[in-house]
């Protein structure tokens, strides 16, 4: 039961087999859920400034084909957010194909860094923190961009 506990506070990018669809990238690993969730893991030590961010959109665009998903975020070790991508971070979103966002943060710092962000950069869409992954997933599934029929399959 502990060893069970345990994997629900780390990272599940350790169950990589399980997605439908995956982009691997210098700056982070995407993949759609079965349940249609797009997952970013962002790779340790990346510094998440507005040409990653552009990068990202461009895989985010493939993956979900323009389409509102819901997404949900996790950060290796070592990740920032440069002052420019936070700024940048909210006028993304209109142009963004992410349709409700979940941060999972694994320590105080990140816990820190995402609650400043709600706090000064006002998402405009539906935005919430999460210690555990199950949690963010749960909540992802009642936002309105959540369309369980709209999950791909191995194939597209």
């Amino acid at each position: 039961m502990q060893i069970l506990a345990m994997n629900l506070l780390t990272t599940t990018m350790n169950e990589r087999e399980l997605l439908l669809r995956e982009i691997e990238t210098d700056d982070a690993i995407f993949g759609i859920r079965p349940d249609g969730i797009l997952h970013v893991y962002m790779k340790d030590n990346l510094e998440l400034d507005v040409p990653a961010q552009w990068r990202m959109m461009e895989v985010y665009d493939e993956l979900t084909q323009g389409v509102k998903t819901p997404f949900i975020f996790e950060a290796g070790a070592g990740v920032i957010v440069t002052k420019e991508a936070r700024d940048n971070a909210i006028k993304l979103e209109q142009r963004s194909p992410m349709g409700a966002c979940a941060v999972i943060v694994s320590n105080t710092a990140y816990v820190l860094i995402a609650n400043f962000y709600y706090k000064f950069n006002k998402p405009t869409i539906p935005y919430s923190v999460f210690k555990r992954f199950d949690k963010g997933i749960e909540w992802l599934k009642t936002t309105s961009c959540y369309q369980p029929q709209r999950i791909l399959n191995n194939t597209e």
